[in-house]
């Protein structure tokens, strides 16, 4: 039952393109939640950062392969464009503190961020997002076209993820490399 439960969790992280509607996504959604620490964060209202936030979980291939890039981009910007990575988790099972730790990734960890998701209109993962520090949306994986790859039906999601999370990445850094523009 678990691993049918999980089965279909990887089909709709896969198919679905998360459900959001950027028409509608123009700005940060506005919310409340504590991280990791306990820390409350008021969202956009105490923000004056670009902001790259990302939903996740330690179970999923797509999310594993796109992290370290988010980690890379972190190193690259973070300073000269005052970026901050939000790492909301969703749908989890297992301990995201000790993941972001074990790996050394640099982000804020949001636990149990399954309410922040719906304002965004998340229902799979991964999904990411970049605002400006004014709250304007810049960067939406759901938007990156991936017609260009070709992926093997026969391979892994985690497989197919190796080839994704790269371009994924890319389009990340040009909406950035803009930003600087």
């Amino acid at each position: 039952m678990k691993r049918a439960l999980l089965l279909l969790l990887i089909f709709l992280t896969v198919s679905c393109t998360c459900g959001v509607d950027t028409e509608k996504l123009r700005s940060m959604p506005s919310w409340q939640l504590a991280d990791v620490n306990g820390v409350m964060h008021n969202f956009p209202e105490s923000n004056n950062k670009n902001t790259m936030v990302l939903f996740w979980a330690t179970w999923c291939p797509f999310c594993k392969k796109l992290m370290p890039h988010i980690q890379s981009i972190l190193y690259q910007y973070g300073e000269d464009l005052n970026l901050q990575v939000y790492a909301m988790n969703i749908f989890e099972d297992s301990d995201a503190n000790k993941y972001l730790e074990d790996n050394g990734y640099d982000f804020l960890l949001f636990p149990a961020a399954e309410e922040v998701a719906k304002l965004y209109g998340v229902q799979g993962t991964p999904a990411l997002f970049i605002f400006d520090a004014k709250g304007n949306l810049i960067f939406d994986l759901n938007k990156v076209n991936l017609e260009g790859i070709k992926l093997n039906d026969k391979d892994s999601n985690s497989q197919k993820a190796l080839q994704i999370a790269p371009l994924w990445a890319a389009e990340a850094r040009k909406s950035l490399i803009n930003k600087l523009d």
